[in-house]
């Protein structure tokens, strides 16, 4: 099973990339911009930019799973400059959604990000549920909402 990183050289896709690759259950593919990926000895490295189709095409062919961990910000500097946050964080999840529709597969994508923040508040009953609405306040949680609206039931091209 060919399981590919997105955000590989970054905390936790560092820790994850040497955790998979000890545990031997899986191929690996890890993108990076340029920081090599310690540990990563065994995976096939994939230099590229989220930002361009063709680096995220090339990255999503043949992958069974991506984990995608590829994010600059965090909720409480995301509302400081909007229209960067978008470029830095919502276009690069975007542009690898459409490479993975255009390779016309449908791979297990594991999203970690901070997915409370996308919850409306609800006081009395915590944790959320995936069924429960989402009403973003911030920059941030509005990126973190694209993947749930891109795998929506019914949604065009699925």
């Amino acid at each position: 099973m060919l399981t590919g990183i997105a955000g590989a050289s970054g905390f936790i896709g560092s820790y994850l990339s040497r955790w998979l690759a000890a545990a031997g259950t899986a191929s690996l593919r890890l993108l990076v911009r340029n920081t090599p990926v310690a540990g990563s000895a065994g995976a096939e490295v994939c230099r590229g930019d989220l930002h361009l189709p063709a680096d995220c095409d090339r990255f999503v062919d043949g992958l069974a799973v991506i984990y995608y961990l590829a994010h600059e910000n965090a909720p409480v500097n995301s509302d400081a400059d909007q229209p960067r946050d978008v470029h830095a964080n919502l276009e690069p999840l975007l542009n690898l959604l459409r490479a993975v529709e255009r390779a016309g597969a449908r791979p297990h994508i594991v999203y970690l990000g901070s997915g409370g923040a996308v919850y409306a508040g609800n006081r009395a009953r915590i944790p959320f549920r995936e069924t429960d609405p989402c009403r973003p306040v911030s920059s941030y949680d509005f990126g973190r909402t694209a993947l749930r609206t891109w795998l929506r039931p019914g949604r065009k091209g699925q």
